[in-house]
């Protein structure tokens, strides 16, 4: 059984860490700790910077890692495991009064000789594997904005500008090397460890820590992406363009083409509607975005002939990241049809419009699902909701108008039939049910292969972030 440890104890529990690791353990006010904490290393929320634990260990190798597990193991000591660290919630990548694993130094990238596998360490951002890949007309399945991690995106599903050709992220990892709880190292994948290597495409850090993934790698040129921005009053027609899209792409009739129509409003009303779009080949202007790319007046339009490392970091700059500060998302998945999907924004601007805060701005994005995603382990994802805010004061109005955006959404498409149970590990609030969200079979899938793999349960007892099984 667990027993919180007081400050005094965890500072022993780092002293002995010390001794085994030296000074890739640091210390508060330490150069190191305060860069992985806030500097440029440091986490892009806010909320997670603050959370201060007792010491951080940056592993530069595997065994630094098996190391540290072990240790933290059998010191019954509170962990938490950071890969890029881009988590919006407090604690879900840090522990207070416990111990950090920070991997942000394990970034090592290679491409086999046949080019067909990427191996990352997972410190990697998205950013370090296109800036490494695009220069060889290379490219993996990956996230869409520079700045994220590849460990949490990865392990908690991912999704991509080839999500309608080849599924999640996490559907592309050939192999996983990972440190048990038992500080074994061991590859998972479709012919060792197989139970293993399903369990971690979505499961989330439950199983252990991740020290290399190997993704499949293909070949991949320029394509055609960007970003468009309309006046408010073309809504409803985008939102007519969200289900065109959804219904054609479902039909399989394109798998090349990628789209997300994002809706910025604040305490005001609604003050942006922009779309970004990305086909993985390099045609101009495809048909299936006809009904988004030809509305007009356009307010503003870079649709180019671009690669991952351009379109990444635009995303990362202008539209699926922001800078670092104070945020709360929240997902949420619903069937396919434009009369919900304008009611499901209604409720966004009703719950949130006069809130009593000095938050800033609030977004509503509409990610359509594809037919590869919606087949495999993982469920689908659908809208999510991401609220950025900068007075600390104001989280709890914040949390409490997302709390309420949930229920009211869920219940509406509940009430016609068309609420989809799947919350998406990446964007989820930290009281949606995602793991239930996988359905009864694959929670216990999951348990079962804890259960073999960490009969103790260390990363469920020691390892309070991320969203656990239950058990």
């Amino acid at each position: 059984m667990f027993h919180r440890h007081s400050r005094s104890v965890q500072i022993r529990n780092c002293a002995q860490l010390e001794a085994k690791l030296g000074p890739k353990v640091s210390f508060p006010g330490s150069s190191v700790f305060i860069n992985e904490q806030n500097g440029i290393s440091g986490y892009w929320a806010i909320a997670e910077q603050n959370v201060i634990p007792a010491c951080r260990i940056t592993p530069t190798d595997t065994h630094d890692v098996a190391t540290a597990v072990t240790e933290l193991a059998n010191l019954n000591c509170q962990f938490a495991i950071r890969g890029g660290g881009h988590m919006f919630w407090a604690g879900s990548a840090n522990i207070a009064n416990g111990v950090t694993i920070d991997l942000t130094a394990m970034i090592e990238i290679a491409v086999s000789q046949d080019r067909k596998v990427t191996s990352a360490g997972p410190g990697c951002l998205w950013k370090d594997i296109y800036n490494k890949l695009d220069p060889m007309n290379l490219a993996v399945v990956g996230g869409r904005a520079d700045t994220v991690g590849i460990a949490g995106l990865t392990v908690g599903g991912g999704n991509s500008w080839f999500a309608s050709r080849y599924g999640f992220v996490c559907d592309n990892v050939v192999n996983f090397e990972i440190v048990l709880a038992s500080g074994k190292i061991v590859n998972a994948n479709e012919t060792h460890y197989s139970d293993l290597y399903k369990a971690l495409k979505g499961g989330g850090n439950n199983f252990g820590v991740v020290t290399r993934f190997d993704y499949k790698t293909f070949e991949q040129g320029e394509f055609w992406g960007g970003f468009l921005v309309f006046p408010n009053n073309a809504t409803a027609g985008q939102l007519q363009a969200v289900q065109n899209f959804n219904s054609a792409s479902g039909m399989g009739t394109d798998d090349y083409a990628a789209f997300e129509s994002i809706y910025v409003f604040n305490s005001s009303g609604q003050t942006a509607l922009a779309a970004i779009l990305a086909y993985t080949k390099p045609v101009a202007y495809p048909p299936i975005f006809n009904g988004i790319q030809d509305v007009k007046p356009q307010l503003a339009n870079d649709l180019r002939f671009t690669n991952l490392s351009n379109l990444s970091t635009e995303a990362g700059r202008d539209v699926l990241d922001v800078p670092k500060g104070n945020y709360v998302w929240a997902h949420l998945s619903f069937s396919n049809n434009a009369t919900t999907l304008a009611k499901a924004n209604a409720i966004m601007q009703e719950v949130f419009t006069d809130l009593p805060t000095k938050g800033k701005n609030y977004t509503f994005t509409l990610q359509p699902s594809f037919d590869k995603i919606s087949r495999t382990y993982m469920g689908v994802p659908g809208t999510n909701f991401a609220s950025q805010f900068w007075e600390p004061e104001d989280e709890g109005v914040i949390n409490a108008a997302t709390a309420r955006y949930i229920d009211r959404v869920n219940a509406y498409t509940k009430s016609v039939g068309q609420f989809q149970r799947s919350v998406y590990m990446g964007y989820a609030y930290p009281t949606q049910p995602v793991i239930e969200g996988y359905g009864r079979e694959n929670v216990e899938l999951l348990r079962e292969v804890s259960r073999r793999y960490d009969p103790e349960g260390v990363f469920q007892r020691l390892v309070p972030g991320g969203f656990k099984l239950g058990m």
